[in-house]
């Protein structure tokens, strides 16, 4: 609900925003599901010269399922977030 106002607010379009996985990963190996991580998957793919741009805001699910479904993504998003440096992929504490 509440990035659906922060999008209002900036006069961006609500339709593009999607619903992530329910719970978190359960293990490594395993992608959790969602029209979040398939939106994700299918904008990162789009033949676009400038990258997918991707604010990250709390827990990265929906990013490490989409990585895990199709890890060429990596290379053509950019993520920035509160406790993510993707230029190394580090962790900020």
């Amino acid at each position: 609900q509440e990035i659906m106002k922060i999008f209002m607010m900036g006069g961006f379009d609500p339709g593009v925003v999607y619903k992530g996985a329910e719970a978190p990963l359960q293990n490594e190996e395993t992608a959790g599901e969602g029209a979040g991580i398939s939106a994700l998957i299918e904008e990162a793919m789009k033949e676009e010269k400038r990258p997918l741009f991707v604010i990250c805001q709390g827990a990265l699910t929906n990013i490490a399922s989409a990585i895990l479904k199709q890890p060429e993504i990596c290379e053509r998003m950019l993520l920035e977030g509160p406790t993510i440096r993707w230029a190394d992929m580090s962790l900020i504490p």
